[in-house]
């Protein structure tokens, strides 16, 4: 069981391409809770990873093109998700809630990571660590539009990027207004189509 283990939770290994993480509880382990490595196209989806005493979702060295959704990743003692060189990952509709260091952390030569509608919390320890980019890849900007930061005070939620490097590389604007569904599909239905429309003519105007 991926609880309580005395190193990591649930762990893809080199090589290991497009397999899916998925409906795991990761607690309590002595390292990371999910740790992918160097293997391309993994979905890591639904899982719950809490309490760890790494990171909680570890992407490491060429863990690109993956898919990160659905998850709670809830007081681990690093960081809700590292990204470490590894480039092409979209990271949507998660929850980062009072991991002790870093919600999100992007380092070495990561690229082209997204992440969008997620819901993002910062620790009470270090409130404003929101998300820590120290990519060493030249003139690489990262999407985090469209985030849930906790806040509507624009001057608070910029006080959680910490841009080590390629200053203002982090675009984090347009942002939510409230909380996201995190909950799968739940922001890919369209609206239901109205049963009925009536269209009443204005009153008044040249006849």
């Amino acid at each position: 069981a991926p609880d309580s283990n005395t190193d990591i939770g649930i762990q893809v290994w080199t090589n290991a391409d497009n397999n899916t993480v998925a409906d795991n509880e990761a607690h309590w382990n002595t390292n990371d809770g999910i740790y992918i490595s160097g293997s391309v196209g993994n979905s890591v989806r639904d899982n719950r990873v809490h309490f760890n005493s790494g990171n909680g979702i570890y992407f490491f060295s060429g863990a690109n093109v993956g898919r990160v959704s659905g998850n709670s990743s809830r007081a681990n003692s690093l960081h809700g998700i590292r990204v470490f060189a590894s480039s092409n990952n979209i990271i949507v509709q998660n929850e980062f809630v009072n991991n002790t260091r870093y919600q999100i952390y992007i380092d070495a030569l990561s690229s082209s990571d997204t992440a969008q509608k997620n819901n993002i919390q910062t620790s009470s320890t270090n409130p404003d660590s929101g998300v820590y980019n120290a990519s060493t890849a030249v003139g690489v900007k990262f999407t985090m539009t469209r985030n849930w930061w906790n806040s509507t005070d624009t001057d608070r939620i910029e006080r959680m990027m910490y841009q080590a490097s390629n200053g203002d590389s982090v675009i984090w604007q347009p942002f939510r207004l409230g909380a996201v569904d995190t909950a799968s599909g739940a922001d890919t239905i369209a609206p239901k189509a109205p049963d009925s429309v009536t269209i009443a003519a204005a009153a008044g105007g040249d006849s």
